[in-house]
């Protein structure tokens, strides 16, 4: 029987990895040479090459994932795109409704601009932070400050739909304070830490 825990794990310069039984891999007639590939020594270098997985753009229900606009956002600009995601901030200010959005490719935020004519603001704007949302809209670049681009939600082939409210009784917002208590030469100090 031939004893598949002794082979060689080697990396390429492309940074893929592949499993050889016995010895280093060696090329064949017809394939490309492996003079790049490298033995895997087990350590790691502050140096070392790590490859970046390809990023897909589009998921489930013909969705863009927000890491794929933070990637490269200026072929999409002025397009009709659909996102979704989960709220973490909802304002609403005259006829607008403002709300951050993240659906966890990455941990960057879209900003999502509704205006109060699309189909389905009336629903948003009772939503709070937490709620699931599927929004269709047109990316545009950002007038504000800080942020290359947002979803303007302004037209009547636009939609916002609120696939789940979160009813509040999960807090999500806000971080607990946190006590110290410091004993020096016998007196006891508590100090209260407010990470907001």
């Amino acid at each position: 029987m031939e004893n598949t825990t002794k082979g060689v794990f080697t990396v390429d310069s492309k940074g893929f990895s592949q499993w050889t039984l016995g010895s280093a891999p060696q090329s064949t007639a017809g394939s490309s040479p492996v003079s790049n590939i490298q033995p895997y020594t087990g350590e790691l270098n502050r140096d070392d090459h790590v490859p970046q997985k390809p990023l897909a753009a589009m998921s489930y229900g013909q969705r863009i994932r927000i890491a794929r606009l933070w990637q490269s956002h200026e072929e999409i600009i002025g397009k009709v795109i659909r996102v979704g995601g989960w709220s973490k901030s909802v304002r609403k200010q005259a006829n607008l409704l403002f709300i951050a959005i993240n659906d966890g490719s990455c941990f960057d935020n879209l900003q999502v601009v509704i205006d109060k004519s699309a189909p389905g603001f009336a629903d948003a704007e009772k939503s709070i932070v937490g709620a699931s949302y599927m929004i269709t809209g047109t990316l545009i670049e950002s007038p504000a400050k800080g942020q290359p681009f947002e979803l303007a939600v302004n037209a009547v082939d636009h939609n916002v739909t609120v696939c789940g409210h979160n009813d509040g009784t999960y807090p999500i917002q806000g971080r607990p304070s946190a006590e110290v208590s410091i004993i020096s030469h016998g007196l006891k100090s508590n100090f209260i830490f407010d990470r907001h």
